[in-house]
């Protein structure tokens, strides 16, 4: 029973700031409204927005990804530092997410 508890905690703003679940935590760092940095066991993300808010890049554990969008704004792929796509994302006509293709 107690492997399956998952713990949450927040910030004075009601902002998670950290989570635990099996045995692993996740640590959440906000600036504003926007998810800046994600630390969960080993691993870490950094995340890189526009002027517009919108997510530009991340840095996953020393590696650099690039945020591909289509004209509704929605995130469609992500590129590596080779300029490959390791992701791919579709939408349905009202943006209702289709299917993920590439890494997790």
């Amino acid at each position: 029973m107690a492997d399956s508890m998952i713990l949450f905690g927040y910030n004075s703003q009601g902002e998670r700031i950290r989570k635990f679940a099996a045995g692993v935590a996740t640590l959440y760092t906000m600036h504003g409204k926007l998810l800046t940095h994600l630390t969960r066991g080993s691993d870490s993300m950094h995340f890189y927005y526009d002027a517009n808010s919108r997510p530009a890049m991340v840095d996953y554990n020393g590696e650099h990804f690039t945020y591909l969008h289509n004209l509704q704004g929605d995130v469609v792929g992500l590129v590596d530092s080779a300029n490959s796509i390791v992701v791919e994302y579709k939408y349905d006509a009202w943006g209702k997410l289709l299917s993920t293709t590439g890494m997790e």
